[in-house]
């Protein structure tokens, strides 16, 4: 999962680019200056770690200018599950990650891990597909790869879901709430010649939270922690020593690394 590191106030800092940082002030966009950085990390099953969270992170990398958050992550998947020295080599294994990487090119290179399981969540206005129906009778033409619309923002496209699912959930204040899973098997999402996601069916599932009245919960999670404090203060330089001047290095923006396609000789 790719987190932002803003250090939009370090003009000697090499590479630094417009990264996207959650704004939660209504109106301003959600960009920064700085870098970003891949994290992979580990949930242990709290059976295994006597009911306490933890977070294990197995590897941190920074996502260059030139690169995005997707082919990083999928780069350190691939390091990760191809080793066979790691207790969950050979095992089922389940990512969850956001909706950036519900993308056709990142869910489609995990195809290559039998094992993993990717958990993600998508935006509210993609569309998906149902599965085609399977004709007894041989047609022309190209096969039928997709079936009917099926888009998130508009109810009208929704067939009966698969699995409908109910529970109660108490929270730590005592407040009750009823949670309401749903489900539809053998969802496509449109794919590319690269990216043939017609063959990698999924599961779609959409999860309501309310009260008992029927109303919707929405909840923000933030973090209770403090901004960090500063300890102590540095000695300074030696007397007399003389700082050279760093080079400053411009903001890098994603069109500006583009080059200019050669012209094709005719």
């Amino acid at each position: 999962m790719s987190h932002p590191y803003h250090v939009r106030d370090a003009p000697t800092l090499e590479d630094r680019s417009i990264i996207y940082q959650p704004n939660t002030v209504k109106g301003n966009k959600p960009i920064n200056i700085g870098h970003s950085y891949s994290v992979l990390t580990a949930l242990p099953p709290r059976e295994s770690t006597g009911e306490i969270p933890w977070a294990i992170p197995l590897m941190v990398n920074r996502v260059k200018s030139s690169e995005t958050g997707k082919q990083v992550g999928s780069q350190q998947l691939k390091q990760i599950l191809t080793q066979k020295n790691l207790p969950w080599s050979n095992q089922r294994s389940v990512l969850v990650v956001d909706s950036d990487y519900s993308a056709k090119t990142f869910l489609s290179e995990q195809s290559q891990h039998p094992n993993l399981v990717v958990v993600t969540r998508v935006r509210s206005n993609r569309v998906f597909y149902q599965s085609p129906e399977i004709s007894s009778q041989p047609s022309k033409g190209h096969p039928l790869w997709y079936g009917e619309k099926f888009a998130l923002k508009d109810e009208a496209t929704w067939h009966e879901p698969n699995e409908v699912a109910q529970t109660n959930l108490t929270t730590k204040r005592g407040r009750l709430l009823k949670v309401t899973i749903q489900s539809w098997s053998d969802m496509l999402m449109r794919g590319s010649h690269d990216c043939p996601m017609h063959d990698h069916p999924f599961t779609l599932m959409q999860i309501q939270v309310t009260s008992p009245e029927g109303m919707r919960i929405i909840t923000e999670i933030g973090t209770p922690a403090n901004l960090p404090k500063p300890r102590g203060y540095s000695a300074g330089r030696a007397t007399g020593m003389i700082q050279t001047k760093r080079t400053r290095h411009q903001v890098l923006k994603k069109a500006q690394q583009l080059e200019p396609t050669p012209p094709i000789a005719v």
